[in-house]
């Protein structure tokens, strides 16, 4: 016979599966990993498996979560969205491209971040709505426009990279968007 405390337990823990497969946060994911063991080394000492609660309690729970976000902290991932329509532009601009690209992916690389770069023909406003990425990258002709979110700590280095490493003709545009600061206020260069 199921008890009430089983079927909690269980309603509990198919929740927090799924909170913690679909949150857009890998910290809180790793959270939410840790509460969702908890849970479940109640469940084991629920079914009068006590060694094998104190073993995911300690292992799981505790050691796994520690890991998991010490590990986070150290791995830095940069979303960059590169906004273009290459559609009849000549082999020379989409090489120009590709190289600056690949260039503030090494310059990334060297400062410590996994740069996770996106090519995409989506609109700017739609992108810059959702805050998805870290830098939005726009390259129209002769102009580069790049955004900024949630990265200001290393966005002025960024900057002054793509400005000494572009070619001459291109004019750089760089502004942050929406940005909270610690009391609260918007930056929105």
């Amino acid at each position: 016979m199921i008890s009430e405390l089983e079927i909690m337990l269980m309603i509990c823990l198919i929740v927090l599966a799924f909170i913690t497969v679909q949150t857009q946060k890998l910290r809180r994911s790793a959270v939410y990993l840790g509460a969702f063991s908890l849970l479940c080394s109640f469940a084991y000492l629920s079914y009068n498996a006590p060694d094998v609660a104190i073993a995911e309690a300690v292992i799981g729970c505790t050691l796994s979560t520690i890991l998991l976000l010490i590990a986070m902290k150290k791995y830095h991932v940069i979303t960059i969205f590169y906004v273009q329509d290459e559609a009849g532009d000549p082999a020379a601009i989409k090489k120009e491209r590709r190289e600056l690209t690949t260039s503030l992916e090494r310059f990334l690389l060297d400062r410590g971040f996994e740069p996770q770069t996106i090519s995409t023909d989506l609109d700017d406003r739609e992108l810059c709505e959702n805050e998805c990425f870290n830098l939005l990258i726009m390259h129209e002709k002769n102009d580069i426009t790049i955004y900024s979110s949630g990265i200001r700590y290393i966005a002025p280095d960024v900057q002054e990279y793509i400005v000494g490493h572009k070619p001459p003709h291109l004019n750089v545009s760089f502004y942050c968007v929406n940005e909270r600061a610690p009391g609260g206020e918007t930056y929105d260069e």
